[in-house]
């Protein structure tokens, strides 16, 4: 009994000893020292986590800069090309033609879904466009100077900034690791005057404490303190560099109340730490910043789509559309990509900032491609007189591009909701045979047939049973209800357009005739239908 009193005694004046040491000057030394190794720790993780960040960061963009440019050159090949490749003929190149990919791009883009009358040489064409194209890449990597001008500008920006980053983070490492040696060096130094036995020792012959006064105000026990003076004494004043940029910052929003964090068009978002992919930001004494046409081209879409205040479905599925052909490339950009989809659907869109960011970028040729694009999204359910409208004439401005006068987004157009008879009203004070020669040179383009002579009854099933394969709304399951609505408009655009020229040619019941050419469709209507069999094609 008396031993188990003794140890609860002794516990009793060892945790008072205890505490007396802790509030004393030498064990707040010893505290301060401790958290000063493991602040160093601490800095160092971030910096190493930093480091490899800005490394992949510089990876990311750089390898979208160089496909970027591999599609760019694809897209300037014509695919004539493939005659010069075994097994690929003049016969597979018409009927690449004939499906409306007239350079490389496109049948690098529709490789999965090729013709199906190519048989079994849509493998031999699919693995020569692979071939080509890995060949620019590998051209491309090896020598950065044949990137386009634009795509070189951005390519040079990205790697000085990074190079600039990884000089700025390896000082701090170094400075990092100089405290770390010093902050050793001046613990031992003072270690055996700062130990509990000291402080022991010290109360029994009731002597002062042999730590200097000045111990517990060193600059060592703030770290963060002396990390940023040493910084300005090595480095100089360094302008902030912002190496953890969220990806859905804006380069085009000049909002006042920016942070130098993540930046959107009119809204202000905090930095994720965890955030590897950046893009390169504006350098120090540039002029311009190096502009993301993929998101300011997403900006132009939601500024279009969300110009009349509301954003309906049908648009929702046409953007979805119009991103899966144009934008997305791969795995990662389809992720990117739909991600800046779901932020800009709702986020404020600055439009001075939108043009002023295309005013920059007006000589880009990008935008000649999709500039017909961009005209049948304002034409989904506008008219002149409405807010799209006003945009769209507003952009064809900026970027130096034609806007039709005489056209009526709201009536001509085959693919809107009042042409589903197929009949279409001349527009005001229009004449009603350039009305309809104007719906039916819509209706070639939406079926994809030549706007060169009169294309005969069988050519046009023959395409309406092509493109009905084609937007197969089974195919699109996969992909989500939105693909298959689109898929499903699709298929009545082209059934309208079908009608249109089959009525222009006075065939008797077209529907009829359209409706036989896709039950006659069989699984192997194709050239060769037994060895397409045996390839398993």
């Amino acid at each position: 009994m008396f031993w188990v009193i003794g140890l609860l005694v002794a516990g009793l004046v060892l945790g008072v000893a205890w505490l007396a040491y802790m509030v004393s000057p030498e064990g707040r030394w010893r505290r301060g020292v401790r958290q000063a190794e493991r602040r160093l720790r601490q800095l160092r993780a971030a910096e190493e986590f930093r480091l490899e960040q800005v490394r992949n960061s510089r990876a990311t963009v750089l390898a979208r800069l160089v496909t970027e440019a591999a599609e760019r050159f694809l897209a300037g090949r014509d695919v004539d090309e493939l005659d010069n490749f075994p097994g690929i003929g003049p016969k597979t190149v018409a009927g690449l033609r004939q499906a409306g990919l007239v350079n490389l791009w496109q049948v690098w883009r529709a490789s999965s879904r090729l013709p199906r009358e190519l048989g079994s040489r849509a493998g031999l064409v699919e693995a020569a466009v692979a071939k080509v194209h890995c060949e620019i890449l590998r051209q491309l990597r090896e020598q950065p100077e044949l990137l386009p001008e634009d795509l070189r500008r951005q390519y040079l920006a990205c790697q000085r900034q990074s190079e600039r980053e990884f000089d700025h983070i390896k000082q701090r490492l170094k400075i990092l690791a100089q405290l770390r040696r010093q902050l050793k060096q001046w613990a031992e130094q003072h270690a055996a005057c700062a130990h509990i036995w000291a402080f022991l020792r010290r109360l029994v012959l009731r002597r002062p404490s042999a730590l200097p006064p000045d111990l517990l105000t060193h600059p060592f026990l703030d770290i963060d303190k002396e990390l940023l003076e040493r910084e300005r004494k090595l480095i100089g004043p360094l302008a902030t560099l912002q190496t953890r940029l969220d990806w859905r910052s804006s380069p085009v929003s000049t909002s006042d109340q920016a942070s130098p964090g993540s930046t959107t068009c009119g809204k202000t978002e905090p930095v994720r730490e965890y955030d590897s992919v950046s893009r390169p930001v504006r350098q120090i004494g540039s002029r311009v910043a190096a502009v993301d046409y993929t998101e300011l081209e997403i900006c132009v879409l939601y500024l279009l789509a969300r110009a009349d205040g509301r954003l309906s479905q049908r648009e929702r599925a046409w953007i979805a559309d119009y991103c899966q052909q144009y934008l997305v490339r791969d795995q990662v950009t389809q992720n990117r990509v739909r991600a800046l989809c779901i932020h800009w659907e709702k986020a404020v869109l600055d439009e001075e900032a939108i043009f002023q960011q295309l005013k920059q970028c007006s000589d880009e040729s990008r935008w000649s491609t999709v500039w017909s694009r961009w005209r049948e999204l304002a034409e989904l359910g506008g008219n002149k007189q409405s807010r799209k409208w006003q945009i769209l004439s507003r952009l064809s401005q900026v970027l130096h591009l034609p806007l039709p006068e005489g056209s009526d987004p709201g009536k001509d157009s085959i693919g809107h909701d009042q042409a589903g008879n197929g009949s279409h009203s001349p527009a005001g004070g229009m004449p009603a045979v350039a009305a309809s020669e104007m719906a039916l040179a819509e209706a070639r383009r939406a079926l994809g047939l030549s706007s060169v002579g009169v294309p005969a009854a069988e050519e046009i099933r023959k395409q309406y049973q092509k493109l009905c394969e084609l937007y197969d709304p089974s195919k699109e399951q996969v992909k989500g209800q939105e693909f298959v609505e689109l898929a499903e408009r699709k298929r009545q655009e082209i059934r309208r357009a079908a009608l249109a020229l089959l009525r222009e040619l006075q065939t008797p019941d077209p529907e009829r005739y359209l409706d036989s050419a896709l039950a006659a469709c069989s699984d192997f209507t194709r050239e060769n239908p037994d060895l397409d069999a045996i390839m398993g094609v």
